[in-house]
């Protein structure tokens, strides 16, 4: 497969990842889980304003709908760490870590986002699932191939699913954050395109993403299409800094 495949659907609640696997991939939005009346919006991230409050008690929402026994939130900051739970005893405390695998059932991965992109993965043999919170630092990091090393399967077997992030049009970035990648491999400045405005490009976050899965054997990418910059049922950091996150889960 050489192309992102739209295999999914947006509500108004929940993106679900519409692919031939058992394990269950979704995105919140804003309106997720939300009662008649209510004019609050569904945020996963901490927030200062109310202490983390309302994230809290969303998560238990969130882990409650969809009956998991837990749900894997992270201290994300930008790390190419990897959490691996192999079985339920596994499991500690909010730890920092921009990327999770499971291998038990019903404890799910996440990454929260704003406009960085979610990767979400499983295998045909339905082992394990994963999350990885991909923003350009951490794919400068090579957080994707810190995971897929982790895995106990082939890159072949993988299957991933790319959740809402922000767009090329709407994702303006300068020099120092091309020449990470160009230095790392030429073939990778296609994904910034030049402005008229020297040293500022437009910024395909999840086009590198992609390219990255594809050089490490990863070939059954699904999803895509999303913009968090634009839709407005979906958190974006650049246009509305510190009003929420979106949570991007996986499960089997």
């Amino acid at each position: 497969m050489n192309k992102i495949t739209d295999r999914y659907f947006l509500g108004d609640e929940f993106i679900v990842a519409n692919w031939h696997h058992k394990a269950t991939a979704i995105t919140t939005t804003k309106y997720s889980l939300m009662k008649d009346g209510e004019d609050n919006i569904f945020n996963l991230k901490k927030l200062p304003y109310d202490d983390g409050k309302s994230a809290i008690k969303n998560r238990q929402v969130l882990q409650e709908y969809f009956m998991l026994k837990k749900i894997l939130w992270l201290d994300q900051r930008h790390t190419s760490d990897v959490l691996v739970i192999e079985k339920q005893e596994d499991i500690a405390q909010e730890c920092i870590a921009d990327a999770s695998i499971s291998y038990v059932k019903g404890i799910a991965c996440a990454a929260l986002t704003a406009d960085c992109l979610p990767i979400l993965l499983t295998n045909k043999s339905n082992d394990f699932v994963a999350a990885i919170h991909a923003g350009w630092k951490g794919l400068s990091k090579h957080i994707i191939h810190n995971l897929i090393n982790k895995v106990n399967d082939k890159p072949s077997n993988i299957s991933v699913w790319l959740g809402p992030t922000i767009s090329t049009p709407c994702y303006e970035v300068d020099d120092p954050v091309r020449d990470a990648f160009v230095s790392m491999d030429a073939k990778y400045d296609k994904y910034f395109r030049p402005k008229q405005i020297e040293g500022k490009y437009l910024f395909s976050l999840s086009g590198l993403a992609f390219q990255m899965l594809n050089d490490l054997g990863v070939h059954s990418i699904y999803g895509g299409g999303f913009c968090t910059f634009s839709d407005n049922r979906l958190f974006s950091h650049r246009k509305n800094p510190n009003k929420g996150n979106l949570a991007s889960i996986i499960w089997m």
